[in-house]
């Protein structure tokens, strides 16, 4: 949908900023969400402080990490609408995923991974149905940017409104906490970041080296790949 309607510039821009949000929502967990399930299935006694922990140290990263791709588009954007357009639009993303980590890591930890699938399924509906809106309607390029983005939130709240009232989402801020919820999560980041760089820093270089249109081709038939990797991805889960 988004491929047809918004044509070869369009697409491009709008995977070249979701890569490059993406990369950055990589780094408001650096693997702190599977530690901290590790550490609820260990100590669950403990589970409101540990994911309270996880859940206020993802934040404070989004904090940081916003500002910087606040950066990086005056810098590197600035001459390029759609992909500033794009990338600030889809800055929601850095939000929303401490608080989708924070409730995965209590799934995983219950032994509850059905629970993470709703969400993801959540995610593709809401932005299925969105774009379908914005190009019956054909509300432009921001729209249906929007209408990713949107996805995002609403993952959020589904998985929050699933997290039991026992639970919920907390808020707890310990920097003793916090230090040892990096340690332990820094080795798997550093992987999970190598691992996002080999599948999308392509993507950026394509940019770099070509043009959006470039993007546009590439991104679409790499989509056709990355939807059918959900597969063999929730057998190992």
């Amino acid at each position: 949908l988004a491929s047809r309607y918004l044509g070869l510039q369009g697409f491009g821009a709008l995977t070249l900023a979701m890569a490059v949000v993406a990369l950055l929502a990589v780094l408001t967990d650096l693997g702190m969400s599977t530690m901290a399930a590790r550490e609820v299935a260990k100590a669950p006694d403990r589970e409101r402080e540990i994911l309270g922990n996880c859940l206020t140290l993802g934040l404070t990263l989004s904090v940081g990490l916003a500002l910087l791709l606040l950066a990086v588009v005056e810098l590197s954007y600035a001459g390029d609408p759609d992909v500033r357009r794009a990338m600030l639009v889809l800055s929601v993303q850095l939000f929303t995923a401490p608080i989708v980590g924070t409730a995965r890591a209590h799934f995983q930890a219950a032994g509850r991974g059905p629970l993470i699938a709703v969400g993801d399924v959540a995610l593709a509906i809401t932005i299925l149905g969105a774009s379908i809106v914005c190009v019956e309607a054909d509300l432009g390029f921001t729209a249906m940017v929007g209408a990713v983005a949107f996805g995002y939130v609403a993952q959020a709240v589904v998985l929050t409104a699933l997290v039991p009232s026992r639970v919920r989402l907390p808020w707890s801020a310990s920097r003793s906490s916090w230090r040892s919820l990096l340690g332990i999560s820094l080795p798997l980041g550093a992987t999970m970041i190598v691992n996002y760089l080999y599948f999308r820093l392509d993507v950026v270089l394509l940019s770099i080296l070509q043009d959006e249109t470039a993007v546009a081709i590439y991104g679409l038939a790499y989509r056709v790949l990355e939807g059918l990797m959900v597969l063999p991805a929730y057998f190992m889960f």
